[in-house]
């Protein structure tokens, strides 16, 4: 798996990610999230949506809240 190694948070739950092959993605985790998950529907709150962060293994995360392992 590639690692993500810069973010860039957009509006409407978008995330443009930087990958370590230098290959950038746009990624809309509303298409990807369950709004009705315990865990991730923490994450379409704006305000800790956009405190996303770049784990050490290259995956998206929000401290205590929610890990994406794989895209």
């Amino acid at each position: 798996m590639r690692k993500i190694i810069k973010i860039d948070v957009k509006s409407n739950f978008i995330i443009n990610c930087t990958f370590d092959n230098s290959e950038d993605r746009i990624i809309d985790l509303e298409k990807i999230l369950d709004k009705n998950d315990k865990y991730a529907s923490k994450v379409f709150d704006d305000k800790i949506f956009r405190k996303v962060k770049i784990g050490s293994q290259g995956e998206l995360f929000w401290e205590g809240i929610a890990e994406m392992k794989n895209l």
